[in-house]
């Protein structure tokens, strides 16, 4: 059971998604907030779609009816979450809050899960918490770099404090693989 009392009582009693949720909690918003159109059936044909910048999501619901004379039943996108700016595959997420505005954002989704809905397909999104790119476009990234063990987004990540003495140790090679290893 998730704790709802405060976003600071969920994420110490059910870490950093239970935060998540009971900030959801707290803003009135949750995903079945409005008519479920998760997949509930079992898929008989998936088709993958790669979202980017230059395949939105307003072009891929151009392709909607063909994938469904094709006799695809569930339409599986990429990540759909705020990736780095330029993103081929946007699996280096930066805010998982937002969705990708190059995509089309908020707006753009909701027309497309309209035009998924009027076709009679069932939407897969993959949502991958543990790919989030790292650098200054990331919200939560700068602010543990900042702040350390601090940041109110500490637990987010996998950090091994002790093991840097409280500071970030971040696994980079001064040579390529092969020859740091013949090092």
């Amino acid at each position: 059971m998730i704790s709802t009392a405060t976003p600071e009582a969920a994420a110490r009693d059910n870490g950093p998604y239970g935060k998540m949720g009971a900030l959801m909690a707290e803003a009135g918003r949750s995903p079945r907030a409005r008519e479920a159109r998760l997949a509930a059936d079992i898929a008989i044909a998936t088709y993958r779609l790669q979202l980017n910048c230059d395949f939105t999501f307003a072009q891929a619901a151009v392709v909607l009816p063909y994938l469904k004379a094709l006799g695809i039943s569930h339409v599986y996108l990429s990540p759909i979450q705020k990736a780095r700016h330029g993103s081929r595959h946007c699996y280096d997420l930066v805010d998982p809050r937002e969705i990708n505005p190059e995509l089309g954002g908020r707006d753009d989704f909701l027309h497309f899960a309209e035009a998924i809905h009027a076709q009679g397909l069932k939407l897969i999104v993959d949502i991958v918490p543990n790919h989030m790119g790292i650098g200054a476009e990331n919200p939560f990234w700068w602010s543990v770099l900042a702040q350390g063990s601090a940041s109110s987004y500490a637990d987010l990540f996998d950090i091994d404090w002790a093991r840097g003495q409280g500071r970030i140790v971040l696994p980079v090679l001064s040579a390529s693989y092969g020859e740091a290893l013949a090092t």
